[in-house]
């Protein structure tokens, strides 16, 4: 990586990684689908019910769920009507194929993160063998590149989180939908390898269309026999207009929801008013005051720890804050100072 001056490694390198730290944990459970969690006032222990009916008590519990995907509410009853047409780009790898075979001449990705990102590429670098059209279409104003400023990442560093997380709800919520580039945006090197094949496309000549649409909100989707029409808004010039196409890649990002294992102490838990969890900073969840066990989360506090919730280059500092409230003593010494900005003079 030094000699490479890559600072990412490949993504089949981090999966052999994390296939390496699976094998070597034998207090790891794969397979156990957890169908109930549930808190005894009289032993004061947790109980995690697993499917098949083991039960399992532990004083703190760890929610670790990760995200789920997330389709638009105009796509939602096509995908149902349509699963092989209309799918969420999570799906890309193992669905595209079914496309070429069903002979899709005109594509569609919706949304321009990272994913929809590499899942346009994948789509137009098939071109040659398929013959479909792309079309990206973003309701952002550009198709932009992840935020990686040294300044501006200091957004993702603990001391920017501390900041965030003292912040009044609707601060935060505000911060969040300004500060999409930090998690939502696209790597320099897949704009550039974009940019090199639409070049390419130029030169060609004779291959299928190719369109990027930004500043396009998507508002309706209907399915027909013969395809699916999207109902489409410019946002800048509120002009509507319908894509007809064949298929619909949904790279609409994923979000955290409420496990239904949950449901037998949702009662004892403190939701704030969009029913989301409300954190302390130490990713504890409040709940009843009751509840002596300790109940944390991880990647689901994007709304009260800001953008670095989901940022992998801080998990270690997340897992050493929720051991040492675990411990209820500094196991791991944390640094107290990471970022040169002051956010509250």
């Amino acid at each position: 990586f030094y000699i490479a001056e890559r600072f990412h490694i490949p993504r089949r390198e981090y999966a052999d990684y994390c296939a390496w730290v699976a094998s070597s944990l034998p207090s790891c459970r794969f397979s156990s689908r957890v169908a109930e969690l549930r808190w005894s006032d009289e032993r004061r222990v947790w109980t995690v019910i697993t499917a098949d009916g083991a039960r399992r008590d532990a004083r703190n519990v760890v929610l670790g769920v990760g995200t789920q995907p997330v389709l638009p509410d105009a796509l939602s009853a096509v995908a149902s009507e349509a699963p092989g047409r209309v799918y969420h780009a999570g799906e890309h790898l193992w669905r595209v194929p079914g496309l070429a075979a069903a002979g899709a001449r005109q594509v569609a990705v919706v949304g321009s993160g990272q994913s929809g990102a590499e899942v346009f590429l994948d789509l137009v670098r098939r071109q040659r063998e398929t013959g479909w059209s792309v079309t990206w279409v973003t309701r952002t104003p550009s198709f932009a590149p992840l935020d990686y400023s040294k300044l501006v990442l200091e957004h993702t560093t603990p001391e920017y989180m501390r900041y965030f997380h003292a912040l009044p709800a609707g601060a935060r919520d505000g911060l969040i939908a300004s500060q999409w580039q930090l998690y939502k945006g696209i790597d320099t090197e897949t704009i550039d390898q974009i940019h090199s094949e639409l070049y390419d496309h130029m030169l060609d000549g004779d291959r299928p269309p190719v369109r990027l649409l930004p500043g396009v909100a998507l508002e309706s989707a209907g399915g027909a026999a013969g395809g699916i029409t999207l109902g489409c808004r410019h946002r800048d010039l509120d002009r509507r207009f319908s894509l007809e196409v064949d298929a619909v890649v949904a790279a609409t990002g994923y979000a955290a929801q409420r496990p239904s294992f949950l449901e037998p102490v949702a009662h004892l838990i403190d939701w704030d008013a969009s029913g989301r969890y409300q954190i302390d900073v130490d990713h504890r969840v409040r709940t009843d005051p009751a509840v002596t066990g300790g109940l944390y989360v991880q990647n689901a506090e994007l709304h009260t720890h800001g953008a670095a919730a989901p940022d992998l280059g801080i998990a270690a500092y997340r897992s050493g804050m929720i051991l040492n409230g675990v411990a209820g003593r500094e196991l791991f010494r944390l640094p107290k100072r990471t970022a040169f900005q002051t956010f509250a003079p």
